[in-house]
C-alpha cells in the first residue's frame, strides 16, 4: 500500500502541480482584500501632499501636467521638509488625484508590488543564482507571500492608506526589484539580457535610494557586503557592470541624506543618538521576532518550507557554508531596518514602519530556512533520482498536514478574533456592513466638498462606522487641525470641520 501511495505521489504531486495549487490559494486569499478596497478613500497626507498635484490636474486635465507638479512637490519637500524625493513624488500623485473613485487602486498597486517583487527576488536568488527548480521557487514565494499579506502587521497602513504605503511598502518593493535585478545581471551569461537587468536595477536603485531610509540602509549594507565577498572570493566577473546601478543608488541615497529640509523637520522631533539607536534596534528586532511576529502561522510556514527547500537543495552545487554566520548577518540586517526611525523619531510605533520590518523579517526567515535546510541536505543526503520527479511520500505527507493544520488553526483563530487574518478582517468588515457605511459616507463627503465653492466653510457629518481594515484617520471639530487645513487646501475651500454630535 505504501509503495502505491509513493508511486502516486511521485506521479501526480509534482513541483508544478503544487506551485499551481499554492498560486490559486494565494490569489483567492487576496480577493476579499481587493473587494473591500472599493470603499477606500484618501486621508491625512493624501490631502496635504497631494493638494498641489490635484489642483494642477483639475486646471489642465493633463496627466503630464500632474506629473510635472509631482516633481515640483517632491523638490519643495526636499528643500523644506524631507529628503525622500522619490517617496514624495509618488505620495503627491496618489490615485485619488484623478477622482476619489480611483483611490481603490491603492490596494491593487501595493499588493501587486509586494507579490511580484517577492517572486522576482526569490526567483533571482533560488533559480538564477542557485539553479533550483522554478516551480519550487514559486511555491516558496507563494507560502512566504501568504504569511506576509495575511499576517501583515499594520495592514491598514500597508495596503489601504496610500500616503503611508507608498512611502514604505511600495519603496521596499522597489528595493527588492533592484536586488533581484542585480542578482539576475550577475548570473546572466547573455549580454542583452544582462544589459536589461542592469538598466532596470539602475532605475529601481535611484528610486530606492531616494525613498525611505529603512529600505535604503538595508540595501546599502547588502551591496557593500556583496562587494566585499566578490573581492574575497575573486569572482567579480560582472563587477564593473554592477557598478552602474550601485552608483545610482548611492548617489540618490547620499543626496537624500543631505537634503536641506531635514533641518526643518528635525527641529520638531526628538530621536536617539546613533549608538543608542543601533543598540535599541538589536533589542527590538529580537523582541518582535520572538514574541510578536512568530505566531503559529509563521511556525507552520517554516515546517512547510523545509521539504521544499530540501528537494531544491539537491539541485544546486552550492554547499551553503557557515549557516550560523548567515543567521547572524540576517539578524543584523533586520536590526538595521529599525535603526533609521529610532534615530530620527525615537520609536517604531507607526504601523507603516512595522509593515516594512515584518516583510523583511518573513523574507529573511524564508531564506534562512532554505539556507539551513540546504546545509543539512548537503551533509546528510546525496542527490537522488527523486530530484528529477515528483515529491516523495514524506514530502507530500508534510505538505498535506500543513494544509490541514492551516485550515484547522484558522477556524480556531478566526472564531474568537474575526480580524486575525487580513482576508478574515476584510470579510468581517464587508459582512457587518461597516465597510459599506464608511465608504458611502466618504463618497457623500467627497461629493459635498467637490461641489463647495471657494471660500466656503463646510461642516461634515461624523463617520458612521470605522472598519478595522480601512479606517486610518479623520479630520476633527477643530478647523485649525492640520488634517482639516490639508483637506481645505485639497478641495479649495475656506475651512472644514466635523459637526459635534
Amino acid at each position: 500500500m505504501k509503495v502505491k501511495l509513493a508511486r502516486a505521489a511521485t506521479k501526480y504531486v509534482t513541483p508544478k502541480a503544487v506551485s499551481r495549487l499554492l498560486t490559486v490559494i494565494y490569489a483567492a486569499s487576496l480577493v476579499p482584500l481587493l473587494v473591500i478596497a472599493r470603499y477606500n478613500y484618501p486621508s491625512a497626507d493624501d490631502y496635504s501632499i497631494g493638494a498641489a498635484v490635484r489642483h494642477a490636474f483639475l486646471e489642465s486635465g493633463s496627466l503630464f501636467t500632474a506629473i510635472r507638479q509631482a516633481v515640483l512637490t517632491a523638490a519643495d519637500q526636499y528643500m523644506n521638509w524631507t529628503g525622500n524625493f522619490s517617496s514624495m513624488f509618488f505620495t503627491s500623485i496618489h490615485p485619488g488625484i484623478f477622482g476619489e473613485k480611483w483611490y481603490f487602486l491603492t490596494t491593487w498597486i501595493m499588493l501587486a508590488m509586494l507579490s511580484f517583487s517577492t517572486m522576482y527576488l526569490l526567483r533571482a536568488c533560488l533559480v538564477k543564482a542557485l539553479q533550483m527548480d522554478k516551480h519550487l521557487s514559486h511555491s516558496i514565494s507563494m507560502i512566504a507571500l501568504f504569511v506576509m499579506v495575511q499576517c501583515m502587521v499594520g495592514r491598514t497602513e500597508a495596503f489601504y492608506w496610500y500616503g503611508g504605503a507608498v512611502n514604505y511598502v511600495f519603496i521596499n518593493c522597489v528595493g527588492m526589484f533592484m536586488l533581484g535585478g542585480l542578482i539576475s545581471a550577475a548570473c546572466e551569461p547573455k549580454k542583452n539580457k544582462r544589459s536589461w537587468y542592469l538598466a532596470m536595477a539602475s532605475v529601481m536603485g535611484i528610486l530606492a535610494g531616494g525613498g525611505n531610509y529603512m529600505t535604503a540602509l538595508m540595501i546599502g549594507i547588502i551591496m557593500v557586503t556583496a562587494a566585499i565577498l566578490a573581492v574575497l572570493v575573486k569572482k567579480g566577473k560582472f563587477y564593473r557592470g554592477l557598478l552602474i546601478p550601485a552608483a545610482g543608488f548611492f548617489i540618490a541615497f547620499i543626496a537624500s541624506v543631505l537634503a536641506p529640509g531635514h533641518s526643518v523637520r528635525a527641529a520638531g522631533v526628538t530621536g536617539m543618538g546613533p549608538v543608542r539607536a543601533v543598540l535599541i534596534s538589536f533589542h527590538y528586532a529580537l523582541e518582535y521576532a520572538l514574541s510578536d511576529w512568530t505566531n503559529w502561522v509563521v511556525l507552520l510556514m517554516i515546517i512547510a518550507l523545509i521539504p521544499l527547500f530540501w528537494k531544491a537543495a539537491g539541485q544546486t552545487r552550492f554547499t551553503f557554508p557557515c549557516p550560523v554566520l548567515m543567521a547572524v548577518y540576517s539578524y543584523c540586517l533586520l536590526s538595521a531596518t529599525l535603526t533609521p526611525p529610532l534615530y530620527a523619531v525615537g520609536n517604531i510605533s507607526a504601523e507603516r514602519l512595522q509593515a516594512v520590518i515584518f516583510i523583511t523579517y518573513i523574507l529573511l526567515l524564508t531564506l534562512n530556512v532554505g539556507y539551513l535546510t540546504g546545509w543539512v541536505r548537503k551533509r546528510m543526503a546525496p542527490v537522488t533520482a527523486e530530484e528529477n520527479g515528483g515529491f516523495s511520500l514524506n514530502t507530500v505527507t508534510v505538505l498535506l498536514a500543513c494544509g490541514a493544520f492551516l485550515l484547522f488553526g484558522s477556524v480556531l483563530s478566526v472564531i474568537p478574533e474575526p480580524h486575525y487574518f487580513s482576508y478574515s478582517s476584510a470579510i468581517t468588515d464587508l459582512a457587518n456592513g461597516s465597510a459599506r457605511e464608511y465608504g458611502e459616507a466618504l463618497r457623500e463627503r467627497a461629493a459635498l466638498l467637490t461641489a463647495a465653492e471657494e471660500g466656503e466653510d463646510v461642516r461634515l457629518k461624523p463617520l458612521p462606522a470605522f472598519p478595522e481594515l480601512l479606517y486610518f484617520d479623520d479630520i476633527s471639530a477643530d478647523s485649525e487641525d492640520w488634517r482639516n487645513r490639508a483637506m481645505s487646501r485639497y478641495f479649495m475651500i475656506n475651512s472644514v470641520t466635523i459637526r459635534q454630535p
